[in-house]
């Protein structure tokens, strides 16, 4: 795995061209899930949904 990674690593040491304008990307989610892992194994899994103009939390598990 190491190795996989180097050589990865290694094949993209130049930069990679892009146009003058290009400054990235923008990412607007929907929808987000979170997973907290507790030790007692009673996991907390909850979900945030983007609905008119603000999150709304729901709690999946437990």
């Amino acid at each position: 795995m190491e190795n996989h990674f180097s050589s990865a690593l290694t094949a993209t040491e130049e930069s990679i061209s892009r146009p003058s304008y290009w400054g990235g990307y923008s990412v607007a989610p929907h929808a987000i899930e979170v997973l907290k892992f507790k030790t007692n194994r009673v996991h907390t899994r909850e979900q945030y949904l983007w609905e008119e103009k603000s999150w709304k939390m729901r709690l999946l598990q437990p």
